[in-house]
């Protein structure tokens, strides 16, 4: 038996598990009261006494197993309680700074906005795990989120709300506003700047930055870096060899900080690059 560091003892443990749900690779833990999911980003720990039913399922065509495990109560997922503890602190902090004082609001309009966020909360909730399930397409919260934001830019773009600014009447939408500009002022290439660098309402810079910066994205999205094992080990080798020579050194700090072990004599990291981009022990 292992320590995991918590002072709890683990049996046995699985590396590199998929899970449906909640999705992702977790590594499985067994101790001896409880189990625990190691995922990169967040932890599960699960009681024996919530297991209710354990189901293994084999496929003849298929060399994997799949194990379906009931628990009571289930898990819930970081959106959810996200959204919980939201709602809870709702009425003394988001309220008066958003809708204003319910003193201002009424008794009445404020139960009628809380009423209105938490349906909406639920419906996005229950949306959530079929979008996740059925269509594979992550987080349905954040797809709904990156939804509003391209509802956001496309109105921005596209709006025919007009405003008077002091210049004339202007159209919100960068896009309108542009044509609109470049036909009905005599000066041009002063509609051209008005159109590019607008300060009250959005503008032709706003948009293009915009998409550049999705254009951006989306291009390295699709990168791979893969660092060959051979890379780490030069790496290693001329780092201590020049620590050994010029310590005192900078830039050559920057590569590596080394000093030997205690326990078995050898050189080990200790910061820099190399501290970083070396494992874990256990």
């Amino acid at each position: 038996m292992a320590d995991d560091g918590t002072g709890c003892e683990e049996v046995v443990v699985t590396e590199i598990i998929t899970i449906l749900t909640p999705r992702g690779r977790y590594n499985v833990e067994l101790n001896l009261s409880f189990l625990r999911l190691k995922g990169q980003a967040t932890d599960f720990k699960i009681q024996y006494n919530s297991l209710v039913h354990v189901f293994v399922l084999t496929k003849s065509n298929q060399p994997h197993t799949f194990v379906v495990v009931a628990l009571d109560p289930p898990i819930c997922k970081g959106p959810t309680i996200s959204l919980l503890k939201q709602y809870a602190c709702f009425d003394s902090c988001v309220l008066p700074r958003m809708y204003g004082s319910v003193g201002q609001l009424g008794v009445g309009n404020a139960i009628l906005i809380i009423i209105q966020l938490c349906f909406a909360g639920i419906i996005v909730i229950c949306l959530d795990e079929p979008l996740q399930k059925g269509y594979d397409l992550g987080s349905g919260i954040s797809l709904f989120i990156a939804t509003n934001i391209c509802e956001s830019i496309i109105w921005k773009a596209f709006s025919p709300t007009t405003i008077n600014s002091g210049h004339g009447v202007e159209f919100e939408g960068v896009v309108i506003a542009f044509f609109h500009l470049l036909i009905t002022r005599s000066d041009k290439v002063r509609a051209l700047c008005e159109a590019f660098y607008r300060q009250n309402l959005p503008n032709v810079t706003n948009l293009l930055a915009t998409v550049l910066i999705f254009l951006i994205v989306i291009y390295f999205q699709g990168f791979r870096v893969v660092l060959p094992s051979a890379l780490f080990s030069n790496l290693y080798f001329i780092s201590q060899l020049l620590h050994r020579k010029y310590s005192g050194n900078f830039l050559i700090n920057m590569l590596g900080k080394w000093k030997e072990s205690e326990y078995s004599g050898q050189s080990v990291p200790v910061g820099c690059l190399a501290y970083y981009v070396t494992a874990p022990s256990r």
